[in-house]
């Protein structure tokens, strides 16, 4: 045993004598007590809160940021700085003197790489209640911040690798409509606050002053039901790129037939034409009766994207019959011209 240690046992049971006696503390000179007796962490309290924070994040480099409240005058927009976690310990005396000359301070976690994101989907200006739905839901915050008297803001973890951006940016969408937060903060680089600073808004303040951010919870786990809100966001992005990959093929086949539209409507009749003839070796063959108004179309001449708008005009309960479209005209015109491409000359057709 050191020389020490009995002193410290002793400002420790003192301490625990007063706390049993409900004696309220004395201010700064209890607190040291407390810090001598290893009580409570030394040094302030924004640093240890922002210590809490940058492990909890569990990333190497980080963005901060002190921004003017909205409406501030006097105050410039500071440049981001990208800082590792000991650059942001270092540097926290400036951010507290900008904090207190009526700057927020805000940061986030640095983009691991380019077009990659950390596994955070934000969540913004949500109340206790939801907090306490989405634990229960199994998405516990990694890092929750209450910024101001019961409104939080915060990161879950739903993954231990980095992601796409676009993934990071569909899962906070999807928490941000499944809980009610700010669909527009929902991306995968939105600044939260930095914990142990204080909320300059001015809409923010209480007969105190500006409020502390307050971390309330720095465990940096993945959420358990992390995995289900990312299979969420594949699914809305693969959707996502359906309907754009649909939209721009029917920019095509505008393009196609403007100023031509005749010869669209011939297409079509054409392909209506073949279908109905077109013997196929079961009844009901919708896409056998598709392939056989394909060739029959590629053979008179037509071009790729004619037959496709012909394809997508005539073919009856096409949506119905296939989930993915433009899979499936590709796939027919695909055979269509291999079949072609592999059958004799004939003095009709040609090849």
């Amino acid at each position: 045993m050191t020389r020490q240690e009995p002193a410290r046992a002793a400002l420790a049971a003192a301490v625990e004598e007063a706390r049993d006696a409900r004696t309220p503390p004395a201010g700064p000179a209890v607190r040291r007590l407390q810090e001598l007796a290893g009580l409570v962490p030394t040094g302030d309290r924004t640093l240890d809160q922002a210590r809490r924070q940058l492990a909890a994040f569990g990333c190497d480099a980080f963005e901060v940021q002190p921004i003017p409240p909205k409406g501030a005058l006097g105050l410039a927009r500071e440049r981001i700085r990208k800082w590792t976690r000991d650059q942001v310990e270092n540097g926290l005396g400036w951010l507290k003197r900008m904090n207190a000359t009526g700057y927020d301070i805000y940061i986030r976690p640095a983009a691991p790489a380019e077009d990659a994101a950390q596994p955070l989907a934000f969540v913004d200006d949500i109340n206790q209640a939801t907090v306490d739905r989405m634990r229960a839901d199994g998405l516990p915050f990694a890092v929750l911040n209450e910024s101001s008297p019961s409104r939080f803001h915060g990161w879950v973890r739903i993954a231990d690798e980095p992601l796409s951006r676009e993934e990071v940016t569909a899962a906070a969408k999807i928490l941000a409509e499944r809980y009610g937060a700010v669909v527009n903060s929902a991306d995968w680089r939105h600044y939260g606050r930095l914990a142990g600073t204080t909320n300059r808004k001015p809409s923010r303040a209480t007969d105190r002053g500006a409020p502390f951010v307050m971390l309330r919870a720095a465990a940096g786990d993945v959420a358990p039901a992390g995995d289900e809100v990312l299979g969420a966001a594949r699914q809305m992005l693969d959707n996502q790129a359906r309907v754009a990959a649909r939209a721009a093929q029917e920019a095509r086949n505008a393009a196609v037939f403007s100023g031509d539209h005749r010869r669209l409507e011939n297409a079509s009749s054409a392909f209506q034409e073949a279908r109905q003839s077109a013997r196929t070796a079961k009844p009901g063959d919708e896409s056998g009766r598709d392939f056989a108004g394909a060739m029959s179309l590629l053979r008179r001449g037509y071009g790729r994207a004619e037959v496709e708008a012909a394809i997508r005009q005539a073919s009856p309960d096409l949506e119905k019959r296939h989930a993915d479209v433009d899979g499936y005209i590709r796939r027919t015109l695909d055979n269509a011209e291999s079949r072609i491409a592999s059958t004799p000359a004939t003095p009709r057709y040609g090849r």
